[in-house]
């Protein structure tokens, strides 16, 4: 299951059910992937917010503060943020740092 925009969806009625999904047991739990702002994401309790964080996965596109990294477990290195280039971002994967380039940044999409 693919979550945009999900910083929004932290009060709407709809993090209910995503609360109920991703506290399931069995084959039939979905796998989330949210995408929302930092700042927001890193400071909610929700149950399918905190299951993303736990999963310590993630892809952090222009991230502006070492600070974004804890969102998915990490430090970030002061080289990862700031002025990065459009679409330039780090791979964290179970707490392993990679940087990353999309192959279409968003500015760019028609």
């Amino acid at each position: 299951m693919i979550v945009d925009d999900a910083d929004y969806l932290i009060d709407a009625p709809l993090a209910v059910e995503l609360d109920r999904l991703v506290t399931q047991d069995g084959p039939q739990r979905p796998v989330l992937v949210a995408a929302g702002a930092t700042e927001a994401l890193a400071t909610t309790y929700r149950p399918w917010v905190v299951d993303a964080r736990r999963s310590r996965a993630g892809l952090l596109l222009g991230p502006r503060s070492t600070l974004d990294g804890e969102l998915v477990g990490v430090r970030l290195p002061r080289t990862a943020v700031g002025r990065l280039p459009p679409g330039r971002g780090i791979l964290v994967i179970q707490g392993e740092v990679a940087p990353v380039q999309v192959a279409l940044p968003p500015e760019c999409q028609v």
